[in-house]
C-alpha cells in the first residue's frame, strides 16, 4: 500500500484558475475546513465526558451507591483512584493501535470506529453490577481516547492549510473541555449510571459524522487514489490552489519515507534530539498534576476543604480551563510557543503552591483546634 509509482502524475487540472485568491473564496474555503475540524473533533468531546466522568460519578456513589440493579456498590479508595489510572493506561495502549489503524483503515475511518470501544466501555460501565467490570470499561474507554487523540490530530493536520494550523488545533482542546462540561452539568442531576448512559451520546455521533467528513488527501494518495486525492485538494484549498506542487511533495514524502523509514532513523542524532524535546514536554505535561486535577476534580477540591459544593468547584475550575484556552489562542502568535510555555508552567507551579499551602494551614488549624479548646 505504501508502495508509489515513479512516474509523473497527471492532474486534471479543468476549471482552475491562477492569480490571487479573493478574500471571499479564501473566507468560504477556510470556514470549510473549521466546520470538518469541528465535527471531527466530537471524538475529543467524547474524550472530554470520560477524563472528566469520575469527578461527579464518584461524589454521587459516596451519596448513593445504587447501581441499576437496586443492588449496592461500594468502591474502596483505591478502586476510586483507579478509574482514572486505568484510563490513563488504556489511553497508553490506544495511541499506539491508532498509527496502525489510521494507515490501514485510514484517518475518516478510523474516527468512526473509535464509536464501538467508546459505546463498549460505557456499558460496561452503566451496567456494572460489582467494581470490576466498572474498572473493565474505564480502560476501554482510556483505549478509545488514546486512539481518538493520534487519529483526530493526524485528520486535522492533513486536512489544514499550513497556516492555520495552529488555530485549528484550538478547536478540539475547546471540544474536549466542552464535554468535560457535558459530563459535570448532567452529572449534578443524574445518577452515576445514568451519567454513563447519557456520555454514549458523542461516540454515537461519530457513526453519522463518518458520511460527511472526507478521507485525508495524503491517505488518498498513499492508497494510490490519486484522481481521488487530488479532487479534495482542490475543494480543500481552493481554485486557486497549486495542487500539483503539493501532490509532487506528497510523493516525494512517500518515496523518501520508504527508502528511510526503520529503527536506525529513529537512532539519528536530529531524530534523537527532536524525541528528546517531546518527551521532556510531556513529561513536563503529565507531572505537573493537571491531568490528575480534572478527573478527580470534585475529590480534590473536597479533600482541600473547600467551602463550595464539588460539583460548583468543578465547573469553576473548567471554566477556567477555557480562559486559559482563549488566553493561549490570542498570545500564541505574539510572545510564541516557547514562552506561553514557560509563562504556563510558571503560573501551573504557582497554583499548586498555593493550594498546597491551603491545605497544609487547613489541617494544621484542624489538628491544633482540640488542643486550644483543652485549654
Amino acid at each position: 500500500m505504501d508502495s508509489t509509482p515513479t512516474e509523473t502524475i497527471t492532474l486534471n487540472t479543468e476549471g482552475t484558475s491562477r492569480g490571487e485568491e479573493p478574500a471571499r473564496e479564501r473566507r468560504q474555503r477556510l470556514e470549510k475546513q473549521v466546520l470538518l475540524t469541528i465535527l471531527a473533533s466530537v471524538t475529543f468531546v467524547a474524550q472530554g465526558t470520560t477524563q472528566t466522568w469520575p469527578s461527579p460519578a464518584l461524589y454521587d456513589l459516596e451519596n448513593n451507591n445504587q447501581t441499576l440493579y437496586s443492588t449496592t456498590i461500594t468502591l474502596t479508595p483505591r478502586e476510586k483512584d483507579m478509574t482514572g489510572s486505568l484510563w490513563f493506561l488504556g489511553s497508553l495502549g490506544g495511541s499506539w493501535a491508532a498509527g496502525w489503524a489510521a494507515s490501514k483503515c485510514g484517518r475518516r475511518r478510523s474516527i468512526q470506529l473509535l464509536a464501538l470501544p467508546n459505546v463498549l466501555g460505557w456499558l460496561l460501565v452503566a451496567l456494572a453490577p460489582i467494581p470490576s467490570l466498572m474498572l473493565t470499561g474505564r480502560f476501554v474507554l482510556g483505549v478509545a481516547s488514546g486512539a481518538g487523540t493520534v487519529c483526530l490530530t493526524v485528520y486535522i493536520l492533513e486536512i489544514a492549510d499550513t497556516g492555520v494550523r495552529g488555530t485549528l488545533s484550538v478547536i478540539p482542546t475547546l471540544a474536549l473541555i466542552a464535554g468535560g462540561q457535558y459530563a459535570l452539568w448532567l452529572g449534578t442531576t443524574l445518577h452515576w449510571y445514568h451519567l454513563s448512559f447519557a456520555c454514549t451520546l458523542p461516540p454515537l455521533l461519530l457513526l453519522g459524522i463518518y458520511y460527511i467528513l472526507p478521507d485525508t488527501p495524503s491517505y488518498l494518495f498513499i492508497c494510490g487514489r490519486y484522481g481521488e486525492a487530488a479532487a479534495t485538494l482542490r475543494k480543500l484549498r481552493g481554485r486557486y490552489a497549486d495542487i500539483e506542487s503539493e501532490m509532487e511533495d506528497m510523493k516525494r514524502s512517500n518515496e523518501s519515507y520508504r527508502k528511510n523509514s526503520g529503527y536506525r532513523e529513529l537512532l539519528k542524532v536530529k531524530v534523537v534530539k527532536r524525541i528528546a524535546v517531546v518527551m521532556i514536554l510531556f513529561v513536563f505535561q503529565q507531572f505537573c498534576g493537571n491531568f490528575v486535577m480534572i478527573v478527580y476534580t470534585a475529590r480534590v477540591l473536597q479533600a482541600a476543604g473547600t467551602p463550595l459544593e464539588p460539583d460548583t468547584a468543578s465547573g469553576i475550575v473548567m471554566w477556567a480551563r477555557v480562559a486559559g484556552i482563549i488566553m493561549s489562542f490570542c498570545l500564541l502568535d505574539r510572545l510564541g510557543r516557547r514562552n506561553c510555555l514557560a509563562a504556563s508552567h510558571a503560573i501551573n507551579a504557582a497554583a499548586l503552591t498555593l493550594l498546597g499551602t491551603y491545605v497544609y494551614l487547613n489541617q494544621h488549624d484542624e489538628q491544633q483546634s482540640p488542643e486550644t479548646s483543652l485549654r
